[in-house]
């Protein structure tokens, strides 16, 4: 038997109906290109959280790998320790990001809390081009790193 809501709310209807919400809580209507932006995040979004589960799984099977490695057969796995903290890795900045740009940041939600209502916005833009500073940063350090490389007068 079909969902009643799903049944009763086809596209047209649902967006209608978003777009309602959205003006009843004062919202303007995004642009043709700020939909495609907001799309493309989804699109980007939904990939991260897919290459999430299958570091998450990958991570948990090399550990599992390297437990019964060592109880079976007791020899260790010498890629596995590498391995694990790579996933790891992924998992921590991969996830790091999403958390962020879905406002779930613990430190920072928490932080803006407890502000007054009229300097959280300015204190999350300022927080928002802190980020993006730093990302640009790396960015540059990572893609110039050779030309920044100080050759060492001594030959050592």
């Amino acid at each position: 038997m079909p969902d009643d809501v799903s049944t009763l709310l086809r596209d047209n209807e649902f967006a209608a109906l978003a777009a309602a919400a959205d003006s009843a809580q004062g919202a303007k209507p995004l642009g043709r290109l700020a939909r495609r932006i907001k799309s493309a995040l989804d699109v980007l979004d939904s990939c991260c959280r897919a290459i999430l589960v299958v570091a998450l799984v990958a991570e948990l099977s090399v550990v599992l790998a390297e437990i019964c490695s060592r109880f079976l057969f007791e020899s260790s796995l010498l890629w596995s320790d590498e391995a694990a903290k790579l996933f790891l890795s992924l998992i921590a900045f991969v996830g790091g990001a999403l958390a962020y740009r879905a406002r779930h940041h613990t430190t920072v939600e928490f932080f803006t809390g407890k502000l007054p209502p009229r300097f959280r916005t300015s204190v999350a833009i300022a927080v928002d081009l802190l980020v993006l500073i730093a990302a640009l940063i790396v960015v540059l350090l990572a893609v110039f790193r050779r030309s920044l490389e100080v050759e060492d007068p001594y030959g050592t």
